[in-house]
């Protein structure tokens, strides 16, 4: 049975490796990024089974990622 997929964006390498452990250590198949456009990029790739976002980082606001996620009709938890 495959790992559902854990989308986590965030700008802070520390902060993002130690959600990335806690995700794999849950059995999730974390996928980090740290731009905007590459999470587009890998959610439409493939849908994650769930969503961990900075809702404050530098460029471009988590708030826009919510927007986008709403517009994919994404239900999953965020």
């Amino acid at each position: 049975m495959a790992q559902p997929r854990l989308l986590l964006i965030d700008d802070e390498p520390v902060l993002a490796e130690f959600m990335a452990n806690a995700a794999a250590d849950s059995g999730f198949e974390p996928v980090v990024t740290s731009e905007d456009g590459q999470f587009r990029q890998e959610f439409l790739a493939q849908r994650p089974g769930m969503v961990a976002l900075d809702l404050g980082m530098p460029g471009m606001g988590g708030v826009e990622l919510i927007r986008f996620l709403a517009e994919q009709e994404y239900r999953a938890p965020v």
